[in-house]
């Protein structure tokens, strides 16, 4: 994955997914009730990483203008950074066709649903929002 190569340059990837499963047991299990808890999970470890001189990098869906706002300020906050922004636009059959593939052990329905609901409250990022750098990808393929 993309956060993958940051990791291999000594970045923390902090994974809202791994997070999820983490928290359910290897299940990946997301709960709309624990949303807040998986928020603050997050940012204890994003903490913790900055505090320990640590670049990172948070591999998770910020969907709205208002989830990337939290983040954002957070990140300034802590120090001074450069906040990237990157934007994957995907193919979603592929990208059901690959959620399929991967260890979360949900049937396609489900998936289809995860999807579309995204989709329907994804806002376009723009550098207004805070961003110093923002690369927006529209992904044909996986």
């Amino acid at each position: 994955t993309y956060a993958t190569r940051f990791a291999r340059k000594g970045y923390v990837v902090i994974s809202l997914d791994a997070l999820v499963l983490m928290c359910h047991n290897g299940d990946y299990n997301f709960k709309e009730e624990l949303r807040r808890l998986y928020a603050n999970f997050y940012l204890a470890v994003a903490d913790v990483a900055i505090k320990s001189g640590r670049n990172v990098v948070l591999d998770g869906t910020c969907l709205t203008k208002q989830a990337r706002k939290y983040w954002i300020s957070k990140c300034g906050k802590k120090r001074k950074v450069t906040v990237t922004g990157v934007c994957w636009i995907p193919n979603i059959k592929n990208n059901i066709h690959n959620r399929m593939l991967s260890a979360r052990s949900k049937d396609k329905e489900y998936w289809e649903d995860v999807i579309y609901s995204m989709e329907d409250v994804f806002e376009k990022p723009s550098k207004k929002e805070g961003f110093k750098e923002l690369k927006i990808k529209k992904v044909v393929k996986y």
